[in-house]
């Protein structure tokens, strides 16, 4: 089955996030509709530059409020380093009539929304470059690019976007070519991240539950590295399951981060984000089990609980018995959640 628009685009910010090898250097922009101009609309999102801690927001709403073209120009110069807290902080200003700052927040918003515009377009016309010398070695031209470009997320939303047109229009011979670029890129970006990264990258782009159980499977169990001295193997997994727990602990944490300061604290794609996660660690923690034992599935659950805590608490509370214990919420926690 085909995923859907909104979770397609939420998987896709996780999965670059982590290619990435951070977070703090990517963009979240919400999904709108399949073309460039509108999937530009509504609030568009840049994240910090990994070490770039000060906020710009309050000199930018400085520039703002001054008026004239200094805003586009300091904007242009500084935003991949825009992160998500200031987009929270901006969010509640341009929201408050009431605030001080009210008018320059709002300035400040379309100034954000037209460079993200611009962005767009030179991914699509990216994007149509890389189709038309297809016949090409197009695997250099995508290594070329990515190493020239701020962020792939435009890029990435754009191919996303063109591969829905082209699977609605029924347009067999454009699809393949978009589904080859999109296959590369994703793997150019996993070669820059570390193996657990590069496995989650993969886990949660793949919708086949099968698959993702085999390659869970063969990156945990343990395999002979080389011989000790007196004959006995040395065993070792490619993924250690205390690796993999605090991997999927702070992706969730940015995560949720990224998609509040984004979509704001009520939205979806929060929560389905989150959840797609926690399909993944459901599935490593019975491997773990399976491979290890019953210690160290309990290690492995209890280093996640606090990390799934405010998803099962939206659960909980979107049940039809509202009323759930906060024993069954710890419960379905720890077993990284059960439905």
């Amino acid at each position: 089955m085909a995923m859907q628009p909104r979770r397609r685009f939420n998987t896709l910010c996780v999965a670059v996030a982590l290619a990435c090898g951070s977070f703090s250097s990517t963009w979240l922009v919400p999904p709108r509709s399949s073309c460039v101009s509108r999937a530009a609309e509504g609030t568009a999102g840049t994240a910090a530059v990994e070490g770039a801690d000060e906020s710009l927001l309050p000199e930018l709403l400085d520039l703002a409020a001054d008026g004239g073209s200094a805003l586009e120009e300091r904007l242009e110069e500084v935003f991949a380093q825009v992160s998500p807290d200031d987009l929270a902080s901006l969010r509640m200003k341009v929201a408050d009539p009431q605030a001080a700052d009210h008018l320059a927040a709002q300035r400040l918003g379309d100034a954000i929304q037209m460079a993200m515009t611009r962005r767009l377009t030179d991914a699509k016309n990216v994007l149509e470059e890389l189709i038309q010398e297809a016949d090409g070695d197009v695997n250099l031209k995508i290594r070329k690019m990515l190493k020239s470009v701020e962020s792939p997320l435009p890029i990435l939303m754009v191919l996303q976007l063109n591969i829905g047109e082209a699977q609605a229009s029924a347009d067999g011979e454009r699809l393949q070519v978009l589904m080859h670029i999109s296959t590369v890129m994703q793997e150019e970006l996993e070669k820059k991240s570390s193996r657990v990264r590069g496995m989650l990258n993969k886990l949660l782009r793949i919708e086949d539950e099968n698959i993702r159980n085999n390659i869970l499977r063969d990156q945990l169990t343990p395999v002979e590295v080389a011989g000790a001295p007196g004959g006995t193997p040395l065993m070792a997994a490619m993924v250690p399951p205390d690796r993999l727990a605090p991997a999927i602990a702070s992706l969730v944490q940015e995560v949720d981060r990224q998609m509040v300061a984004v979509l704001g604290p009520d939205d979806e794609g929060r929560y389905e984000t989150m959840d797609r996660i926690r399909q993944v660690a459901k599935q490593a923690r019975l491997i773990i089990g399976e491979v290890y034992g019953q210690g160290l599935m309990d290690t492995f659950s209890a280093d996640l609980t606090p990390a799934f805590h405010t998803l099962m608490s939206y659960k909980a509370r979107n049940r039809p018995d509202a009323g759930a214990t906060a024993t069954e919420e710890v419960s379905e926690a720890k077993n990284a959640g059960d439905d």
